[in-house]
C-alpha cells in the first residue's frame, strides 16, 4: 500500500505570487499541498488553530515588519483588535493552540526570539524565520533545499521530526531555526550526522 504524501499547509497572509510558487513547490517535491488564503485578521487566527488537523508543518507566506506578520489596514466593521498598526504581533500568536507544528515563515523579521518564543507557547513543535530582510530572490531556492533535505531525510528514517540536514542554506539566506521538542531518538540522530548549526541573529544555538 502506497504510503500518504506529508499535507504542508500554506497561509497566503496576502496575495502574492510567493504563495503560489510555495504551493508548487511543495508539489513539485511530491508532498500535498493545502492553501488557506484568510481575509481579515480572525481568519489568519483561525487559519493557525486548525492547520494541524491536516498536518505537521506549515508554511507563512507573507510580509513582515517589526517582529510580526504585516496584514495592512482593513474595513473599520472589522476586527482588529489583535494587530497593532497592522502588525499581528507575538502577543497574539502565544495564547493560541496551534498543536505541534513545524513553522516556517518567509515573512521578514519574524525570525527574532520573541516570535519563536510566542510558537513555543501555541505549542509549534518548530520555528524557522528570517531575523531580518532576506533577499526576495533566494526565499523560494530557501524553501525548495529546506523542504526537500529535511523532509525526504525524515520520511526515510520515519522521524519527522529529524531535522535539519547538511545542505541547509542558512548563511545564504539569512533564515534561522529553533527547535523546541526535540526527542531523545531525534537529537542522538542529528548529533551523529553532524546537523548543528547556529545563527547569532537568532540569539540561541540549537541542534
Amino acid at each position: 500500500m502506497k504510503k500518504k504524501a506529508p499535507i504542508f499547509s500554506i497561509i497566503a497572509l496576502e496575495p502574492s505570487l510567493e504563495s503560489t510558487l510555495i504551493r508548487d513547490i511543495v508539489e513539485v517535491l511530491g508532498y500535498q499541498a493545502l492553501m488557506f488564503r484568510p481575509g481579515q485578521p480572525l481568519e489568519v487566527l483561525t487559519a493557525l488553530k486548525i492547520v494541524s488537523y491536516y498536518g505537521s508543518s506549515l508554511v507563512l507566506s507573507g510580509h513582515g515588519q517589526d517582529g510580526g506578520f504585516l496584514l495592512g489596514e482593513y474595513a473599520e466593521h472589522l476586527d482588529t483588535s489583535m494587530l497593532h498598526k497592522g502588525v499581528l504581533r507575538p502577543e497574539a500568536i502565544a495564547p493560541l493552540s496551534i498543536g505541534p507544528l513545524h513553522v516556517v515563515s518567509t515573512c521578514c523579521t519574524t525570525g527574532k526570539s520573541d516570535m519563536a518564543d510566542a510558537f513555543r507557547q501555541a505549542g509549534a513543535t518548530s520555528f524557522t524565520a528570517p531575523p531580518n530582510w532576506p533577499d526576495g530572490r533566494l526565499v523560494p531556492l530557501f524553501l525548495h533545499i529546506f523542504l526537500k533535505s529535511a523532509y525526504s531525510e525524515a520520511l526515510s528514517l520515519r522521524r519527522p521530526y529529524a531535522l535539519p540536514t547538511r545542505s541547509f542554506p542558512t548563511l545564504m539566506t539569512g533564515f534561522c531555526r529553533t527547535i523546541f521538542k526535540t526527542p531523545p531518538e531525534a537529537r542522538a540522530l542529528l548529533m551523529k550526522s553532524g546537523n548543528r548549526f547556529s545563527d547569532k541573529k537568532c540569539g540561541k544555538k540549537t541542534r
